[in-house]
């Protein structure tokens, strides 16, 4: 079973955990929120999870713009080696890829502005997989 690290910003917490749910019963999916025991240190939480991740999913959004910790997480990941699927769950109209280009140049970008997290999962399902 395919280990996803799934990063996201707190303004998208509640989308972020529905498709976490649609995600379980084909990967298993790990983020900071689900995987921090009381007492724990975050940093070597993140390493342990980061590193046996296959995948990361970072969801993209005006949020994570602001997001330290999304930024944080997703350079734990390109510096483990972790392979990144940037997904854009904000509004098309709204995008500017630009502000994105720091964080993932040469990165192209899935958008699942509109879906259900249902939908977006299994948009996001195949790309897992390879």
């Amino acid at each position: 079973m395919k280990r996803v690290f799934l990063s996201y910003a707190l303004g998208d917490a509640d989308f972020a955990r529905s498709l976490s749910q649609a995600l379980s019963s084909d990967v298993e999916v790990a983020s900071l929120e689900t995987g921090i025991p009381g007492g724990e240190k975050i940093g070597e939480i993140l390493r342990s999870q980061m590193a046996t991740a296959d995948v990361m999913v970072v969801l993209l959004s005006q949020n994570a713009l602001g997001s330290p910790w999304l930024q944080f997480e997703l350079g734990a990941a390109l510096g483990l080696g972790v392979r990144v699927l940037p997904v854009y769950v904000g509004d098309p109209s709204t995008f500017e890829a630009d502000k994105f280009d720091y964080l993932l140049p040469d990165q192209n970008i899935i958008g699942i502005h509109g879906l259900s997290p249902r939908l977006a999962a299994d948009r996001l399902r195949d790309l897992i997989m390879r």
